[in-house]
């Protein structure tokens, strides 16, 4: 497994005020380094935060009939960085920070170790990938505890003999205001 790619983040949110109208619920998917995407219960206005706070890009966002969006900042969001959203018509926001996530790879012995959130998990998706085609296919998953020094680490062996083309995604999940 000599690539190993951190490649979603997810933060799934979910508020509700006193009365329904005033409720919003969200979920961010952090792909790659720009993209966001998820499903909302409202229109939207989405923000990148730098580490100090500063509003580095914002979208408004309106949502389909099935309330799923997507938006492409221009800069790269990195961990301290901040996605806060709250409907345009007022009521509540919702923020998460970005972590820092990191994967490392030993594809000889098939294992996978990296930092996350302390206390935490982490999910490891192992895929086979073709040097010809550039396709991966999904083998397996396990979901990994993160000890309290936010640590982790998995013998993958029996899920996947992994080759060196092959891929380990890591994914974090957590919630509104914090990892």
């Amino acid at each position: 497994m000599v690539a190993a790619l951190v490649t979603a983040l997810l933060a799934v949110t979910s508020l509700a005020a006193a009365a329904d109208a005033a409720s919003f619920s969200i979920v961010f998917r952090v792909d790659a380094e720009t993209s966001v995407t998820g499903t909302a219960s409202h229109d939207f206005r989405i923000q990148h935060r730098g580490t100090g706070g500063a509003v580095v890009q914002q979208f408004d966002v309106d949502i389909a009939g099935n309330g799923q969006y997507e938006v492409c900042f221009d800069d790269d969001m990195s961990a301290g960085h901040q996605l806060r959203a709250f409907r345009k018509s007022g009521g509540p926001k919702v923020s998460f920070t970005i972590p820092m996530l990191t994967v490392r790879t030993d594809r000889v012995a098939d294992k996978v170790k990296g930092s996350a959130p302390a206390n935490k998990q982490v999910k490891v998706r192992l895929y086979d990938c073709s040097r010809l085609t550039f396709m991966c296919v999904h083998k397996g998953t396990a979901t990994v505890p993160v000890n309290k020094a936010g640590k982790y680490a998995r013998d993958m062996t029996s899920i996947f003999d992994g080759r060196g083309f092959d891929e380990a995604r890591v994914t974090f999940t957590g919630s509104a205001g914090h990892p």
